[in-house]
Formats: structure tokens, sequence, C-alpha cells
């Protein structure tokens, strides 16, 4: 579950990256009377930015998205801490994952309604 999350992270993150340079590329170009700036802009460029932002979704997730459970406190007991010695596996924060699958859910229903209509 962790890695679909982390890929929904990374494919979120292409997205963005894809449409922001895009946008910033054609809202710097000024106007353009038969529209090649905007397809340079987006078939172009957007691709780089695409990259960028997959790689930043990623690396957001490995450092936001995943939570390890606290170490024991000193007033443990010895068979406590000798149990607690070894690190606990990381977990998804649930709020991460709710965002991640929800956004998912959000373009995945856009796209299907675009494709019928």
């Amino acid at each position: 579950m962790r890695f679909v999350l982390g890929l929904l992270a990374g494919l979120l993150g292409l997205l963005a990256g894809w449409f922001a340079l895009a946008l910033a590329v054609i809202s710097l170009s000024g106007p353009d009377r038969d529209g090649g700036v905007a397809m340079g802009a987006f078939f172009g460029v957007g691709p780089i930015g695409g990259l960028a932002g997959f790689v930043a979704g990623v690396a957001l997730f490995r450092k936001f998205g995943l939570v390890r459970p606290a170490a024991p406190t000193e007033g443990a007991s010895d068979a406590a801490v000798g149990t607690a010695a070894a690190p606990a596996p990381a977990r998804v924060h649930p709020a991460v994952a709710a965002a991640l699958l929800l956004a998912a859910a959000v373009l995945i229903g856009w796209a299907w309604r675009e494709l019928l209509t």
C-alpha cells in the first residue's frame, strides 16, 4: 500500500509540475494569435516540469507521508525496552493517504466524465 500511495503522490506531483510549468511559460510569453506558444509550452516544456514534479511528489511523500511509532519512555520496563529495540516499521500517515486517494479519485472521475461526453 505504501508503494501505491507513493506512486500516487508522484503522479499528482507530475500533473502539478507539468501544468504549472506550462502555465508559467504561457503566462510569460504573452498573447499568441494561433496558439503555437501554448502547444509548445504544453508538449515541449511541460514534461520537464512533470519530471520535476514527480521527483518532488515522491520526495515529499517519503519525508512527510510515513510515520513511525514513538520510542518507549524512560519509565518502561527492561522487557518492553528489549522488544522495542528493533526499529518499528513505518506506516503511512492516515491524513496523507486520505488526501492522495481523494485527489486520485477526483482526477479519475473527471477523466471518466470527459471521456464519456
